[in-house]
């Protein structure tokens, strides 16, 4: 840990409404609230806070004034609020944040940590991300990835100020008794598998695959019951597609508060990824189903062979594939012991690697060179 005599952080990110990296973002700035030696300053450009831990930690809150004003407005503003907390070292979370803090310190020479890689797919030229980091990588002291596939995305991988450093998760949020959900008695599924997707229903989410695998599921297995938990552009498309086809055991929960609850109770975790529209950078969902003891069934895709150890701690699948993705249900199914097997080293890769304490750690021996 840092043992200067002082350190500055300015954390700069668009929200921390509920999301994958807001999340992150959220948990570094617990980790950090507990180092006396590191002042923190979080820039936000809108007041949206769903994570109620941060509204009362020991850290200064600074909130763009207006929504509504123009580019030039907002960089200013955010040009005046750099100089005045004048931060040993800027940390900025995904593009738009990096984008406009680039622009809003030119020609100040804070040392800039450029946090915008949390996804995996491979960039194509010209594209907003790769317009993005053309401008951004260049102007930054460090780029940090949450995944090696993110570095790779954008050929960062032989550059020696470039890092990953992985997402981490406060395991005590997964200290869950998996009979405290109700969720079996409503949905009067006791006795069945439960198979759980928590993922958002954007275009980089591959529902439809998930719908043709309870299809095929559904008419072999009776035991078995795929749900989602998530809201997005595409929920009702799905929703519709379910009732077209009469699937009896697909059952869509929307946005829900008690997800921890919901995955201990269930028994694998599955993601299953478009690769046509992106690509995980290191997904949260993932790291919660292994927190929680879960196998996982994820896509081969990004940064998931960074977290699933095929055969060891779940299965990778290919994109797109029916066929493997309902095998490889089918395996587990069939086999308590493999499944309590793999959960068990699930939650052994969680806390050796990936734990909150040890992603700040990091963070903070970047921030102290």
């Amino acid at each position: 840990m840092y043992t200067g005599d002082g350190l500055k952080v300015l954390i700069i990110i668009s929200s921390l409404q509920a999301g994958g990296a807001e999340r992150q973002c959220a948990e570094l700035l617990k980790e950090l609230s507990n180092e006396p030696s590191i002042e923190v300053t979080l820039i936000l450009f809108n007041n949206i806070i769903e994570y109620e831990a941060v509204k009362s930690l020991p850290i200064n809150i600074e909130v763009l004034s207006k929504q509504d004003k123009n580019i030039v407005k907002l960089l200013s503003e955010l040009r005046h609020k750099i100089n005045k907390i004048h931060p040993d070292v800027i940390h900025t979370w995904l593009p738009t944040a990096t984008l406009y803090t680039v622009i809003a310190k030119m020609l100040m020479r804070y040392k800039l940590i450029n946090g915008m890689i949390r996804y995996g797919k491979p960039i194509k030229r010209f594209s907003k991300l790769w317009t993005y980091g053309l401008i951004t990588f260049p102007l930054s002291s460090h780029v940090v990835a949450n995944s090696f596939a993110g570095l790779r995305a954008h050929n960062l991988i032989t550059n020696k100020k470039n890092c990953v450093i992985y997402n981490g998760l406060d395991m005590n949020r997964f200290k869950i008794d998996k009979n405290s959900s109700s969720i079996r008695k409503q949905l009067n599924a006791e006795n069945k598998i439960i198979v759980v997707m928590v993922a958002n229903y954007g275009d980089t989410k591959d529902y439809h695959l998930l719908v043709k695998v309870a299809e095929k599921l559904e008419s072999v297995n009776n035991d078995i019951l795929i749900m989602s938990i998530g809201e997005g552009k595409n929920y009702n498309s799905i929703k519709d597609l379910i009732l077209s086809k009469k699937l009896r055991n697909f059952v869509q929960l929307g946005r829900r508060n008690d997800i921890e609850e919901i995955v201990a109770t269930s028994d694998i975790g599955i993601l299953l990824t478009n690769t046509n529209s992106g690509a995980e950078g290191l997904s949260n969902s993932m790291q919660e189903y292994m927190a929680l003891g879960k196998p996982v069934i994820a896509t081969n895709s990004g940064g998931n062979p960074e977290l699933i150890k095929d055969g060891v701690n779940g299965y990778l699948v290919a994109p797109f594939s029916k066929e493997e993705v309902v095998d490889r249900i089918r395996i587990l199914t069939e086999s308590t012991e493999l499944r309590k097997k793999m959960g068990d080293t699930s939650i052994q890769i969680i806390q050796k690697d990936f734990s909150s304490s040890s992603m700040a750690k990091r963070y903070i021996d970047l921030y102290g060179k």
